[in-house]
């Protein structure tokens, strides 16, 4: 598989796993932990009432939460059940599980799509990196899983996706990617293909490169492959640029990356 097909660790609600290191300083003093296999730090609620309003709003800040909201989440972990049950959930997940309301479940649950999406783009950026180092330094060999990754479940094709890849017509490293693609979709003729150029190239441009590409003409002819100008589309899908080339699984109008892991277990079956 090509490395340049971005890995996707899960985005669905989990812990952002390290507090940056203003927080972890501020609050060394109350540190507090009674299981050494939870990786969250938690704090006392005591040793945060002692610090300073500045300190207070600076650690909320990491969380994206007001210094009220953190001492709420203080309390709950300290004084509930939460503290056993949501021990490795973030703060705002375990607000969003204790909201006493609709109107303060939703203000949470922003902040947790909020904070899940933004560490999605860090983890997609690493991710990346490391697949380009790996290629780099060792092309013929099978990748090594970073520490701390798990193996995951793979989803399988369904009638009616759509794959959607989003390349420039001048990066050539997405070229074995797209007739990888073309494979996939002649054996899954109900998922359809959609391809998104990035940047400005001309009409001409576009048609040589389709040529050259060898965009199997029936499956175009059908529908089944599609090709247009992304126009600023896959921006809108993330607030930090994602490098590309970028294959992402439209299901049921649910738009998730599709990591090259799966890519590779798809092409297998």
């Amino acid at each position: 598989m090509n490395n340049m097909i971005l890995r996707l660790t899960a985005l669905g609600l989990g812990m952002i796993l390290s507090v940056q290191t203003m927080a972890s300083e501020a609050l060394s003093e109350g540190y507090q932990t009674t299981d050494p296999q939870v990786s969250t730090v938690t704090y006392s609620e005591t040793a945060f009432d002692h610090l300073s309003s500045d300190q207070q709003k600076q650690i909320a800040t990491v969380w994206s939460l007001d210094h009220q909201d953190y001492a709420h989440y203080l309390s709950l972990m300290q004084n509930t059940p939460s503290g056993r049950w949501y021990k490795n959930l973030d703060p705002a997940e375990v607000l969003m599980l204790n909201a006493k309301d609709d109107q303060s479940r939703m203000k949470y649950a922003l902040i947790v799509a909020k904070n899940t999406h933004d560490r999605g783009d860090h983890e997609l950026a690493a991710q990346k990196a490391y697949d380009q180092a790996w290629q780099e330094l060792y092309p013929n060999q099978p990748r090594v899983i970073i520490p701390g990754q798990t193996p995951q479940s793979f989803r399988q094709l369904h009638a009616g996706d759509a794959l959607l890849f989003f390349t420039k017509i001048d990066d050539s490293s997405s070229n074995a990617t797209l007739q990888q693609l073309f494979e996939l979709i002649a054996h899954h003729s109900d998922v359809r293909l959609q391809i998104f150029i990035m940047g400005n190239p001309d009409s001409k441009a576009i048609e040589a490169w389709a040529n050259q590409q060898k965009i199997p003409t029936d499956l175009y002819g059908a529908g089944v492959i599609k090709m247009q100008l992304d126009k600023g589309y896959l921006a809108t899908l993330s607030q930090s640029a994602l490098p590309t080339p970028v294959l992402m699984l439209n299901h049921n109008q649910d738009l998730t990356l599709v990591s090259s892991d799966e890519f590779n277990h798809w092409l297998g079956d």
